[in-house]
């Protein structure tokens, strides 16, 4: 009969522990990005469980088309790329944010 009172002690034991366990925040992970386009500084993908943005020369970028076209303009110049090496680069960007953003979230333990 003893057994029955510590089962609802140890289910909140169990529950205090695993809510001490929870982070508050979402821990910001980055990561450089080289363009390889002959900018001699790379830019920054950052991202949380549920957004990203890039950093480039102090400057924060969206994660959007038109934040991707200001970043590759800025490292890369606009003279200097040609249309497909620049879909290369988003491509490549793109993938690199997937990733961290997925990242991001595995990181987050609760909800």
């Amino acid at each position: 009969m003893k057994k029955v009172y510590y089962f609802p002690l140890l289910l909140l034991v169990i529950l205090g522990a695993v809510q001490y366990g929870c982070k508050e925040e979402a821990d910001e992970i980055c990561q450089s990005f080289d363009a390889q386009c002959g900018s001699a500084v790379p830019a920054t993908t950052c991202c949380t469980d549920d957004e990203c943005y890039y950093e480039f020369n102090g400057k924060k970028y969206a994660n959007d088309a038109d934040g991707m076209d200001a970043l590759i303009a800025d490292m890369c110049g606009t003279g200097n790329e040609t249309s497909a090496s620049s879909r290369g680069i988003k491509e490549r960007l793109k993938v690199q944010t997937l990733e961290l953003m997925a990242e991001a979230r595995a990181s987050v333990i609760c909800q």
